[in-house]
């Protein structure tokens, strides 16, 4: 089987909104995509606790909730293409809607300069229902490093 039932691109228009409340920061967003008339809302927080000027450590949590959103049904894109669930389910017998995964997240962004911070970080995605019935691993576990530029 294909885990995203063989679909190349995404058409997808979405409205986020970040309320910062001194260190903590709360964020949600929803996302419609026109490709697989589905969509998916997420919530998510995180803290940052400075230690230093140029160093910090942010923990964060986030979660997302899909609405027919690649789990194989409300889209004729993906109707009759012979897909199946993770275990062999017809994908017309499972949940068209649920939660997706728990992101938590380590990060410890270093600033660099005025405008250059780098950040590493460690995360677990942990998936929930909608996802691992179809296609995810339950828990996945990576890390990585990026370079950011302000101007």
């Amino acid at each position: 089987t294909n885990p995203e039932f063989a679909l190349k691109g995404a058409g997808e228009l979405g409205w986020t909104v970040a309320v910062p409340i001194k260190a903590f920061n709360i964020y949600a967003g929803y996302y419609y995509d026109f490709r697989i008339n589905g969509s998916y809302i997420s919530l998510g927080a995180d803290y940052t606790f400075k230690v230093t000027d140029w160093l910090s450590i942010v923990p964060s949590i986030n979660t997302g909730f899909g609405i027919d959103y690649y789990t194989g049904r409300g889209s004729g894109n993906v109707a009759g293409n012979n897909q199946v669930g993770n275990n062999g389910q017809d994908l017309t017998q499972i949940a068209g809607s649920g939660f997706t995964h728990v992101l938590y997240t380590l990060a410890v962004p270093v600033k660099l300069t005025k405008s250059v911070t780098w950040t590493s970080y460690v995360a677990l995605n942990h998936g929930e229902k909608l996802r691992t019935q179809i296609n995810a691993q339950q828990n996945e576990l990576y890390w990585g490093t990026k370079l950011s530029f302000a101007f």
